[in-house]
């Protein structure tokens, strides 16, 4: 909703992280209005990602850390994707579905595990894509109209 303060909350909170603590700060700013910020108030090493649909800046979804998961690194990412996947598509995910993510992640990271590579939402759509349940295609038209188009930042390799 316009109007409702919620750049200004942001950045009196910004301000305030950066004023009271030594904390290291990681923004996401489509719009582009925190990086100033940051810098006058002298905060350089505050990292501000220009996350848009065409910019330089990417995120990738299916990157995993050290320790991600902990003992259950594939489970935790089926779970992102199937979350990933409901606030897509505001039908939701069945059971169904989540046996055919938790089986195309799987293969996804095995792939890019075999082939030493970092597997990607687009991996994940492709494999999605083979599979010959239609649920998975519904799976794959979903992950593949957002990503693809709007939400390219999230769809490749980070940068």
């Amino acid at each position: 909703m316009p109007g409702s303060g919620k750049s200004f909350i942001a950045k009196e909170m910004i301000a305030s992280l950066i004023l009271g603590t030594g904390d290291d700060i990681l923004i996401c700013d489509p719009e582009g209005e925190f990086g100033p910020l940051c810098r006058t108030l002298g905060r350089e090493d505050a990292t501000v990602i220009h996350m848009a649909a065409g910019g330089k800046d990417r995120l990738n979804a299916m990157y995993m850390v050290e320790g991600y998961g902990g003992k259950s690194p594939i489970v935790s990412k089926s779970q992102f994707i199937m979350s990933l996947v409901e606030q897509l598509d505001k039908k939701g995910v069945g059971p169904q579905h989540k046996s055919i993510i938790d089986r195309c992640v799987a293969a996804v990271y095995a792939e890019s595990e075999k082939n030493g590579i970092t597997c990607t939402l687009r991996d994940l759509r492709q494999k999605l894509l083979e599979q010959p349940e239609a649920i998975a295609q519904d799976i794959a038209l979903t992950l593949g109209c957002t990503p693809m188009a709007h939400w390219t930042f999230l769809a490749r390799r980070a940068t």
